[in-house]
């Protein structure tokens, strides 16, 4: 899949697998046939293999492209990374990751570093320019030209046959479309009036305007900066008079309207839709509807809007479930460089229901007489896995007392106060919780999560901050995040469940800015996020620290803030600890491990059913307060939230016949919803009601005397402090597993999906 957002929510259930990669890639660079020349100050690349082009990117070899530029290369065998300086520009690609970093800011790459036939290829234009060095291509000689300090001739080349659609018709043109450094250039007049948009022209500051649909268009002759709607926009290329005629770039004119723009590069031809205005739909207005995503129903949209057979609904609330990585150009809205129109309607914009499908390459499906419009990727909650619950009548329960810490990943819980009230904050701002190290000499890294409720009639700024208390330098790398909020009081279904099992499938959010470099008195950010009143907001925070320099050791504390100040830089909030709540008083502390461990007793199938309690107040507790950083002010934690619970079960069939053994989960004490993680797949349990309701964790089947142990992490991020009771049941050999009908679907299922929002703000 080439959508960021849906790599990003698969992240943690996919394991990449280079020697494949490497396999799919040489097929297609052979069958394309699409190579490339490669020419650097006037001379052809010196390369092992030839450069090819893969969806519309010129790959080269690594080490000849690095060395070409003169800059230095730096290869992590194990995280499969190249890193490359050259007058002070640092850049970072993975193998396989559409993900690169130049100068610790993340950018998106259209085709990802691959292995092909045992050469590592890198995507040409993106290290040139980051580079600092200059890059054009002729399309008629299939040629790169690259000048390294920007003092060799780089010369432009008209395409062989570019033709221009706008809707459906070819323009026509006396003036043919130039391509300039991979960029369509095309006569200026002539796109704006296909395009329907009124122009002028300022001969004294050689810049031209455009206006269409209440949008306006500016651009310079010879600058990269276009705006739209007086936003700042960086153009690939700039627009230039070419032989008398001025010319500009094609896509980036097309989207700033709002049209969709696709390009075929084996018919070298551009299409542009226009985008529809409310003028060219007529839309009916079908209240009182139900949208979902994924089995889950999608806040704040009650209505759909119907033209003839096509859907409308507001496109807002349907962005909440994919990657903040949308642009917005002008009446329409670009993703992973695809251009989405959207239609202006009493206040709102709306998207078409085909177009959000294809957006996430699912599917949708209309029931008029039910009112129900569901859209589908085949997962479930953003890429998560939903367990169907059940009745289930669970056996006694046993509770497991062989109880151990697990991990060295520093956790620090912020859950008290969990009210703000106007009287919680002694001033703008302050402290909810902290942890400090000292000493540190190698890597350590650390899990924040944070579950807050603003009670005030204002919006409140949460955050983490890093301070370096020591003399040396620290590094702060690999920052990712988190956050979901709730207006209606539902902590479990929009908090709980999505922060659990997007940190146990490992596909929290990488920071834009995810390497720092922290001076000593320092402090940093490591994610923000504002709370509207009202509403209960969680987080959850992961990043690795170390000392910058090699042989020294260092010192730093970590805080979870408040600020009712929003212009207020966290890093500047109030150190002084807020006290927790005198009455409700929930669990704050951090710890030198991030989760537990257990072991039940060994379970034969020839034994009666049993049922075994975690976290039960009787067991041992790791995350007591006593053992919490300065536990003085510390509040114990029975939940455990955000901690990872790992359970061994030891199995065995001493029969001779294969035997199914199952696992089923329900709460001990009140509403319970968590993530399970099995091997590399991670399951949501919805919110099920104590002992009465169940989901089905897991069936093993073991063969005639064979035993084996079963192993499974389990973790909550909101609820009551509760225990958890996972049953055991043997079937019978007559009785047979119950098969599920993949074909049923239910009505309308009881979970409503979470608002995830931005935590890097």
């Amino acid at each position: 899949m080439n959508k960021g957002w849906k790599t990003m929510v698969a992240a943690g259930m996919a394991v990449i697998m280079f020697a494949s990669s490497a396999v799919m890639h040489a097929e297609r660079a052979e069958a394309s046939s699409h190579f490339a020349t490669v020419m650097v100050d006037g001379e052809e690349l010196d390369a092992p293999v030839r450069a090819f082009i893969e969806n519309g990117t010129t790959m080269v070899p690594m080490r000849a492209i690095f060395e070409a530029l003169g800059a230095s290369l730096r290869w992590d065998n194990d995280a499969r990374e190249a890193s490359a300086s050259r007058d002070g520009m640092d850049v970072r690609l993975g193998i396989g990751s559409t993900r690169a970093y130049l100068n610790g800011e993340a950018q998106t790459l259209r085709t990802a570093p691959s292995i092909t036939n045992n050469h590592t290829m890198m995507p040409l234009r993106f290290l040139t320019e980051a580079l600092g060095s200059q890059i054009a291509w002729d399309q008629s000689s299939r040629t790169v030209y690259i000048s390294v300090n920007g003092d060799a001739e780089v010369p432009p080349s008209q395409p062989d046959g570019v033709r221009v659609f706008i809707d459906d018709e070819e323009l026509q043109s006396s003036v043919a479309p130039v391509n300039r450094s991979g960029t369509t250039m095309v006569p200026m007049r002539a796109v704006f009036e296909k395009l329907g948009a009124s122009m002028r022209w300022n001969n004294d500051l050689r810049e031209a305007s455009a206006v269409r649909d209440g949008n306006e268009l500016r651009l310079r002759i010879g600058s990269t900066t276009g705006y739209v709607n007086s936003s700042a926009h960086t153009l690939l290329q700039a627009p230039e008079i070419i032989d008398g005629h001025t010319m500009m770039p094609l896509r980036f004119v097309s989207e700033a309207f709002g049209d969709q723009v696709r390009w075929n590069q084996s018919e070298q031809r551009a299409d542009i839709t226009r985008q529809q205005s409310e003028s060219d739909v007529s839309l009916t207005a079908v209240e009182n509807a139900f949208v979902e995503f994924d089995r889950f129903e999608v806040p704040d949209i009650d209505t759909v809007y119907l033209d003839g057979s096509e859907r409308y609904v507001d496109h807002e609330p349907l962005f909440d479930f994919v990657e903040d990585n949308a642009v917005y150009t002008g009446g329409g809205v670009m993703v992973d460089g695809e251009t989405y129109p959207l239609v202006e309607h009493e206040g709102s914009q709306l998207i078409s229901a085909r177009d959000f499908a294809r957006l996430i390459e699912g599917s949708q499906r209309w029931q008029s007489q039910s009112r129900y419009l569901a859209f589908s990727t085949g997962n479930s909650l953003a890429g998560l896995n939903v367990l169907d619950k059940m009745s289930f009548d669970f056996p006694s329960s046993n509770t497991v007392m062989d109880v151990d810490s697990y991990g060295d990943t520093r956790l620090l819980i912020s859950n008290s106060p969990e009210s703000i009230y106007e009287d919680t904050v002694d001033g703008d701002s302050g402290t909810l919780w902290h942890d400090g190290v000292e000493g540190l000499s190698d890597e350590q890294s650390h899990r924040i999560f944070g579950h807050h409720h603003n009670q005030v009639d204002e919006d409140l700024r949460f955050g983490a901050v890093l301070t370096n208390t020591s003399d040396e330098p620290v590094l702060v790398e690999d920052i990712r995040g988190l956050s979901s909020f709730s207006s209606r009081g539902w902590p479990i279904t929009d908090i709980g469940m999505l922060l659990a099992g997007r940190t146990l499938d490992g596909s929290l959010r990488p920071s834009r800015e995810p390497v720092r470099e922290v001076e000593p008195g320092e402090s940093v950010q490591i994610g923000g996020l504002t709370a509207e009143a009202g509403n209960m907001l969680g987080f959850m925070f992961e990043f690795d620290v170390s000392p910058l320099e090699d042989g020294t050791e260092v010192d730093y504390d970590v805080r979870t803030v408040v600020s009712h100040d929003l212009d207020l830089d966290l890093v500047d909030t109030d150190r002084d600890l807020i006290d927790p709540h005198p009455v409700h008083r929930h669990s704050r502390g951090s710890y030198a491990y991030h989760g537990l461990q257990a072991e039940t007793p060994a379970f034969d199938v020839n034994e009666d059913d049993v049922m075994y309690s975690f976290t039960s107040s009787s067991a041992p507790n790791p995350f007591a307060q006593e053992f919490s950083y300065d536990p003085e002010q510390a509040v114990g934690t029975r939940g455990q939230y955000g901690a990872e619970y790992h359970v061994t079960v030891p199995l065995a069939n001493p029969t001779n016949q294969s035997r199914t053994v199952q696992l089923h989960m329900t709460g001990r004490g009140g509403s319970y919803a968590g993530a399970f993680r099995f091997d590399e797949d991670v399951y949501l349990s919805p919110s099920l009601r104590p002992i009465t309701e169940a989901v089905r964790l897991h069936e093993v089947e073991l063969e005639a005397g064979e035993t084996k142990d079963l192993s499974f992490t389990m973790m909550h991020t909101a609820g009551s402090a509760l225990p958890v009771g996972v049953s055991l049941t043997s079937l019978d050999p007559a009785e047979e597993p119950e098969e599920e009908d993949e074909d049923e679907e239910d009505d309308v299922p009881e979970e409503e999906d979470p608002e995830e929002d931005d935590w890097d703000e």
